[in-house]
C-alpha cells in the first residue's frame, strides 16, 4: 500500500515484540504510544472512519494538516500501524478484539460509557486476554462527580487544578497555556505506569487495569503548592508583583528589555555572594535583609529589596548580567522564545529534536522521545500519512485475504 510504513527488522530495540493496541485520540494516550513504538514496540492505531480530530488541529497553530505533511499530527503519532474501523459495525468489533486478543496493552481515552456501549471496558477486554495490560485515560479520574466529563488538559489539567488563575502575578490575566502540555505530562505517567504493569506480569503472570487522569498529574506535579496553600500554613496564590517568596530568585527585566529569572537555593548561605553578583554590595550588612528570616519578617522588607535588585537589573543588558551571574555560579537563565527552540545548539546536540521531511518535501525539526539509553537508539520520526494507511498490511497479519479487505473496505468497515 502507497505510503505504508516499514520498520527495520535489524534494529534491537528494548519494546520489540510488544504488541500495543491504541484507541485513543488528541494528544496524551497518542504521546504514550508514540514513546512505546520508538522503542520498538508495534503499536496500532484504531482511528474511527473520519479520522483523529488531531489530525486537523495543525491549521489552528498556523500549520500545514494534510496526509502529506502533516507534523503537529506526526509528533504524537509517528512509527504506528494506522487502521480506520468502524466500531458501530459488528466485523469492526470483531477486528479490534483480534487485536486484543493477543495484545499486550490496550491504551483508550475513549470515555467509559462509549467503551461499555462498545463492549470494550475492561472486563470484557480481559475475558478474551487475562494477561493484558489495559490503560484507560481520564480527564478526571474514574469515579466522582466530574468522572464522565470531557477534559481537555486547558480544562481538566490547568484550570481544575488552579494553575490557570494561580501561577500569573495578582491582578494579571489568566495564564493561557497552548493545549498539550498537560498532555504530554500525563503520557509520561502513562508510560511509566504501563512499564510498571509489564514488569509486574513478568513476575505474576497477572494483566492488570490501570488508569491515569489530567487532574491527577495537576496535583501530582503542583504537590508543594497543594500542600502549602492548605489553611495550617501561610503559602497563597496569586503572588503580588511586588511581594515575591524569595526576592532573590525572582524574574528581572533588563536594560535591553529581556527576562531573566534566577534562583539561589541557600538565602543565608549565598547572601554575601548574591549582593555582590546582583549589583547591590551596600546592602550586605543591611540587617533588614542579611538573613531570610529578617527578610521574611516584614513584607517591607521584600518589597524593599526586590525593588533595589530590579532598579539595578535594569542598568545591565540579558548578556551582561549572564556573565555576571555565570562567574558567581549562580542558576540563572535568560527568558528564551519558542520559535528559537527549533534552533537551539544545545537541543540538537543533544538529540532532543530530528529532522522529519515529509512527502511535500518541507523539513520540520521534531522532538525526540525525552529520555535516551546507551545501549538504544530510539526509531527515527516518520511521518504520519493518510487515515487507515496500514490497513492492509494489519488486516492481512490477522488472516485476511486481500479479497476480504477489499469487501470490509466497499461495505465502509475499514478505510
Amino acid at each position: 500500500m502507497k505510503g505504508e510504513f516499514s520498520m527495520s527488522q535489524d534494529l534491537q530495540l528494548p519494546l520489540s515484540g510488544l504488541k500495543v493496541v491504541e484507541l485513543g485520540t488528541h494528544v496524551a494516550i497518542p504521546l504514550a504510544g508514540r514513546y512505546l513504538a520508538s522503542l520498538g514496540a508495534e503499536v496500532i492505531k484504531v482511528e474511527s472512519i473520519s479520522g483523529d480530530e488531531w489530525r486537523k488541529v495543525g491549521v489552528s497553530y498556523g500549520c500545514t494538516a494534510t496526509d502529506e505533511e502533516n507534523p503537529v499530527f506526526t509528533i504524537a503519532n509517528a512509527n504506528k500501524r494506522f487502521l480506520s474501523l468502524n466500531l458501530k459495525d459488528p466485523s469492526g468489533k470483531d477486528i479490534l478484539f483480534q487485536l486484543l486478543k493477543d495484545a499486550d496493552i490496550f491504551l483508550t481515552n475513549v470515555r467509559q460509557r462509549g467503551l461499555e456501549k462498545l463492549g470494550f471496558h475492561y472486563e470484557a477486554v480481559k475475558e478474551k486476554n487475562p494477561s493484558i495490560i489495559y490503560c484507560h485515560f481520564t480527564g478526571y479520574g474514574e469515579t466522582g462527580p466530574d468522572a464522565s466529563r470531557p477534559g481537555f488538559d486547558t480544562a481538566a489539567f490547568w484550570a481544575k487544578s488552579g494553575l490557570l488563575a494561580d501561577l500569573p502575578f495578582e491582578g494579571d490575566y489568566p495564564l493561557k497555556p497552548s493545549g498539550g502540555i498537560g498532555d504530554s505530562i500525563v503520557s509520561a505517567n502513562v508510560v511509566s505506569g504501563v512499564m510498571t504493569a509489564l514488569y509486574a506480569r513478568e513476575k505474576t503472570g497477572v494483566g492488570t487495569f490501570l488508569t491515569a487522569s489530567l487532574y491527577q498529574s495537576a496535583i501530582w506535579v503542583n504537590a508543594a503548592n497543594v500542600v502549602t496553600t492548605q489553611k495550617m500554613y501561610r503559602n497563597y496564590y496569586p503572588k503580588p508583583k511586588d511581594l515575591p517568596d524569595d526576592p532573590l530568585s525572582f524574574v528581572f527585566l533588563t536594560k535591553d528589555k529581556q527576562w531573566i529569572i534566577t534562583a539561589v537555593v541557600d538565602y543565608n548561605r549565598d547572601w554575601p555572594k548574591v549582593c555582590r553578583a546582583y549589583g547591590v554590595p551596600e546592602l550586605e550588612r543591611d540587617p533588614r535583609f542579611s538573613t531570610e528570616s529578617a527578610v521574611q519578617s516584614n513584607p517591607e522588607h521584600i518589597r524593599e529589596l526586590c525593588r533595589r535588585i530590579t532598579a539595578s537589573f535594569a542598568t545591565k543588558t540579558a548578556d551582561e548580567w549572564s556573565k555576571i551571574l555565570t562567574d558567581a555560579d549562580i542558576v540563572h537563565s535568560v527568558a528564551g522564545h519558542i520559535k528559537n527552540v527549533a534552533e537551539d545548539e544545545q537541543a540538537w546536540a543533544n538529540g532532543y529534536l530530528e529532522h522529519v521531511t515529509f512527502p511535500t518535501g518541507t523539513q520540520v525539526a521534531v522532538p525526540q522521545i525525552p529520555v535516551q539509553f546507551s545501549q538504544y537508539h530510539p526509531l527515527p520520526c516518520t511521518a504520519t500519512g493518510g487515515i487507515g494507511r496500514d490497513t492492509n498490511y494489519v488486516l492481512s497479519k490477522l488472516g485476511f485475504t486481500q479479497d476480504q479487505i477489499d469487501s470490509l473496505r466497499s461495505k465502509n468497515t475499514v478505510r
